[in-house]
């Protein structure tokens, strides 16, 4: 697979997905592969998952292990019956101890454990290993046959030993589970949510049952309310507040919302301001976007600015300057300025009074 696809292509009892510019997709025996971003090609072998994010080269996978790149990581080389997560630039991270796999094979229960297979969007599990996907989905959450549940299930969940730091292994909160990788700063969990932020984001801040999840040069992703924030790109900033839903993808600067609706921006628009129950999309060039009122603001092309007001539809192409609307006291003295230029009027001295 070449070029910028967003398709998927089968080969075996696998399922492989391709998104961003990534080249190829080269996949082997029962296996999931999942290449996002600029990777440039995954080769799998044996009963194992491989996920790469952000510009890794290459990831090479042996045994009945799980290999798992973020970041700038060039390659990750397993070994024994434990995970391995590497973080950062480092080349290799060979686990053992304190990890779920490790406490499960220390109580004689990881026999106990039955593989999860099949085309799910939560968990597989390969082997001897924990497996944990998540994609375009909007939550990913462990159920069955898992290691969490199982602990879980048999009251030993307590008993792990929460392990800190930056971003080398797991913290766990309640019932979630944080991971974080690649230049993340830090993550906050609150509630029953799980939070992923991979790649260069500077940080993700969560609150109340929701999932975020960051990837690409964002900077930063502030949520609040019961909604879900993707942000992808080279995105700066995307703040968000009550119920409503925010995609920023492209280069866009920023996008501002406020109230219950739904934001979209595209291409080089550098920003997009909305109030009320407004709905604004923008795409080409242009500069700005400002809504007010009921109304539904389009904007395409080489136009400068459009402003809008009241329970109108104001819609501008080509390379026209600005649209200016008002109240109805201007659009009145527009008509009474139209009827002063015209030779249909009775009396043009009467209006010249006006």
């Amino acid at each position: 697979m070449s070029g910028r696809t967003n398709s998927v292509e089968e080969a075996g009892n696998c399922l492989s997905r391709v998104s961003g510019r990534t080249k190829s997709n080269e996949k082997a025996g029962n296996c999931l592969s999942r290449v996002s971003g600029r990777t440039k090609s995954v080769e799998k072998t044996g009963n194992c998952l491989s996920r790469v994010a952000g510009r890794t080269k290459s990831v090479e996978e042996a045994e009945t292990c799980l290999s798992r790149v973020f970041g700038r990581t060039k390659s990750v080389e397993e070994a024994g019956n434990c995970p391995s997560r590497v973080s950062g630039r480092t080349k290799s991270n060979k686990k053992a101890g304190n990890c779920l796999s490790s406490l499960l094979e220390g109580q004689n229960l990881l026999k106990k454990l039955k593989p999860v297979s099949g085309r799910t969007k939560s968990v597989e599990e390969a082997g001897n290993c924990p497996s944990r996907v998540s994609g375009r989905t909007k939550s990913n959450k462990k159920a069955g046959n898992c290691l969490s549940s199982l602990l879980e299930g048999q009251n030993l969940l307590k008993k792990l030993k929460p392990v800190s730091g930056r971003t080398k292994s797991v913290e766990e909160a309640e019932t979630c589970l944080s991971r974080v990788s690649g230049r993340t700063k830090s993550v906050e969990k609150a509630g029953n949510c799980l939070s992923r932020v991979s790649g260069r984001t500077k940080s993700n801040e969560r609150a109340e049952n929701c999932l975020s999840r960051v990837s690409g040069r964002t900077k930063s992703v502030e949520k609040a309310g019961n909604c879900l924030s993707r942000v992808s790109g080279r995105t700066k900033s995307n703040e968000r507040a009550e119920n409503c839903l925010s995609r920023v993808s492209g280069r866009t600067k920023s996008v501002e919302k406020a109230g219950n609706c739904l934001s979209r921006v595209s291409g080089r628009t550098k920003s997009v301001e909305k109030t009320e129950n407004c709905l604004s999309r923008v795409s080409g060039r242009t500069k700005s976007v400002e809504e007010a009122g009921n109304c539904l603001s389009r904007v395409a092309g080489r136009t400068k600015s459009n402003e809008k007001a009241e329970t109108c539809l104001s819609r501008v192409s080509g390379r026209t300057k600005s649209v200016e609307r008002d109240d109805p006291i201007l659009f009145l003295q527009l008509i009474v300025n139209f009827v002063k230029q015209s030779d249909l009027s009775p009396s043009r001295k009467a209006l010249r009074k006006v």
